[in-house]
């Protein structure tokens, strides 16, 4: 959903997976929350503090989460 409004330079984006805790197979509960935090952990080029030093330099915000459901960033 999309909705432009000139007056606020904002931009949200939000990354759904299905997953979750439903989908981990028997015996592999946590999978989920694993990669979740994976997320934060960073890539090979920077780590996870740059990342965030960078989003939030521009005043943007990072998060991810994963529950019974779904997954997301």
């Amino acid at each position: 959903m999309l909705k432009k409004r000139p007056a606020v330079p904002l931009v949200t984006i939000l990354t759904v997976f299905q997953g979750g805790g439903r989908l981990e197979p028997s015996g592999k509960s946590g999978v989920s929350t694993l990669a979740h935090r994976a997320l934060h952990k960073g890539t090979r080029s920077y780590d996870a503090e740059e990342i965030v030093r960078r989003i939030e330099s521009v005043g943007g915000d990072i998060d991810s989460y994963a529950n019974f459901d779904s997954s997301g960033v």
